[in-house]
């Protein structure tokens, strides 16, 4: 999702609060997602059912083939190949990963792939289980973002789209990476970058952020991430290591010339969700960075993190 889509979804819902907006969000989100596949499923027909036997089993296929050309055995794997990726792009990539997971299903369940898409079509529960995990979207950065510039009026950006061109990570020893792909050693990237400012000082805030609803390892992963992210990116801002790129997106999200004395830049957790209620003394004890349990960055979720910028202004 765009962070101005996700604007649209917020103003849709004016005076709600961003607690009072996941769960309808998601809601919208999951019933989306449901009407999308129920129309590709409709829109599935033989000749699409075809080209993806063919490009799965080509070898089926060989007699018929030779039929049609009695050079065909001596085509080389590479044509064949070739022949394979012009059949796949016959359809769209949605629908050929649709079918795909229809084809999958029915080999579990003992039925042809034609009679378990009939039972698709006609059952919402069944095609329910086709859809796309509407939590998996990239839903959740995007409102939260769009929710701090719709209370404060100030256009933050998504770091996590490729789109803004600063992917950055943390090393434990503050070592800050750009572009780095993900390691167990290395934090996992930043999401949003707000701005804050007070008097000509403007500070930069680098969020990790995190939705949860309910618990389980994952959310208890997603958690330790949080920390982990707090405490190798509060080293490096207590080290004033700078970040390259940082100032010139921040001129170009305020529009302003901004002098690098009067800037710097600190991390936060933004963590919305059930989940998240109570994160703050949790991270703080964490045993694993005991440094944070004096630690003054901000953690809190979206709608506090909005409450902090309004007051600092």
């Amino acid at each position: 999702m765009k962070l101005e889509e996700a604007l649209e979804e917020i103003r849709k819902r004016p005076g709600a609060s961003i607690r009072e907006l996941w769960p309808e969000l998601l809601r919208d989100a999951w019933q989306d997602g449901l009407l999308d596949v129920q129309k590709l499923l409709e829109d599935i027909d033989l000749a699409d059912l075809a080209s993806h036997a063919i490009y799965f089993d080509s070898k089926r296929f060989d007699t018929a083939f030779t039929i049609l050309d009695p050079d065909f055995g001596s085509i080389s794997e590479q044509r064949l190949a070739t022949f394979r990726k012009q059949v796949k792009k016959t359809m769209s990539v949605a629908k050929f990963d649709l079918i795909e997971k229809v084809n999958s299903i029915a080999v579990d369940r003992g039925l042809s792939i034609l009679d378990f898409l009939i039972e698709a079509r006609a059952s919402a529960n069944l095609a329910s289980q086709l859809q796309k995990n509407a939590t998996k979207q990239g839903l959740y950065e995007p409102i939260s973002a769009a929710y701090i510039w719709e209370k404060t009026g100030s256009k933050p950006a998504l770091l996590s789209h490729k789109a803004t061109k600063l992917q950055v990570r943390f090393r434990s020893d503050g070592k800050v990476l750009l572009d780095k792909k993900a390691e167990s050693s290395l934090t996992k990237s930043a999401d949003i970058l707000a701005l804050s400012k007070v008097g000509n000082a403007i500070t930069a805030y680098l969020a990790s952020h995190k939705y949860a609803r309910v618990g389980g390892g994952h959310q208890m992963n997603q958690r330790s991430d949080a920390a982990k992210y707090l405490s190798y990116a509060g080293t490096a801002s207590g080290k004033g290591n700078e970040i390259p790129g940082l100032l010139e997106l921040c001129e170009s999200l305020s529009g302003t010339t901004i002098s690098p004395k009067t800037f710097s830049w600190e991390p936060c957790l933004i963590l919305d969700g059930d989940f998240f209620v109570g994160a703050q003394e949790v991270i703080k004890n964490d045993p694993d960075y005991p440094e944070l349990a004096s630690s003054s960055f901000f953690i809190g979720d979206s709608e506090s993190f909005v409450e902090l910028l309004l007051n600092a202004k």
